[in-house]
């Protein structure tokens, strides 16, 4: 059970941010039939990109200790952060998140709705151990893979809690193969989510602070292979 204090932190984050306009990017992530929608905050960004908007200030007030609240975690102290957003899956706006496997090294993910506030918007994530070579192409071939894995009963899509830490591994970790992970329709509702790329050449791994987390994000999808 989320602390009240942290769920009432959630709730202000995300009243502020509303305040505020979306931005729509060139997301390579999504089926051919879908329309590019402003949909998510831009936090925090490496690179210079003068086409983006990013709330540093917010990323900074309300956002690293809200971090540090839920998982112990300095966002900035640890090298290799490259990318944070929040993102808003909602009926008209962004629906989905095909499968796909992140281009990072390690990704956190932190829901910042209650299951009750949307309705569809599971999430799927699959064992990296189960990672194949085989497991290429574009997101519409894997969405195929991950509807025959939950067919089959290797995979299970569940609605993650407000606060959990999601954490997954990327096509540029040098320790173990990434985790293949899809977002289903949103049917009706909001779904926010806090998404933190971790990616640079001096970092092989997650920290071992995530171990834990990563345990149990494995053992909630009821991996079966």
């Amino acid at each position: 059970m989320i602390d009240k204090n942290i769920k009432r932190d959630i709730k202000n984050l995300i009243n502020i941010l509303n305040k505020y306009p979306m931005s729509g990017i060139d997301d390579s992530v999504r089926l051919r039939d879908e329309k590019q929608e402003e949909y998510q905050w831009d936090l925090w960004l490496r690179r210079v990109d003068d086409e983006r908007v990013v709330y540093k200030e917010i990323f900074e007030i309300y956002v690293r200790p809200l971090i540090y609240n839920i998982c112990n975690f300095d966002v900035l102290r640890e090298k290799g952060l490259d990318w944070a957003f929040i993102r808003k899956y909602e009926p008209g706006g962004r629906v989905k998140l095909p499968a796909h496997f992140d281009t990072t090294c390690y990704t956190v993910n932190i829901p910042l709705s209650d299951p009750s506030d949307y309705e569809g918007g599971e999430f799927l994530l699959v064992n990296n151990k189960n990672t194949i070579p085989e497991w290429i192409g574009g997101p519409d071939r894997l969405n195929l893979i991950t509807d025959d894995l939950v067919k089959n009963n290797y995979a299970s899509p569940i609605k993650p809690e407000m606060g959990d830490v999601i954490v997954l591994r990327g096509e540029n970790n040098k320790v173990a193969p990434p985790n293949l992970h899809r977002v289903y329709n949103v049917k009706k509702g909001e779904r926010y989510i806090l998404c933190l790329f971790f990616d640079h050449p001096e970092i092989n791994d997650m920290p071992n602070i995530f171990n834990k987390y990563y345990i149990i994000v494995i053992q909630r999808f009821y991996i079966n292979f």
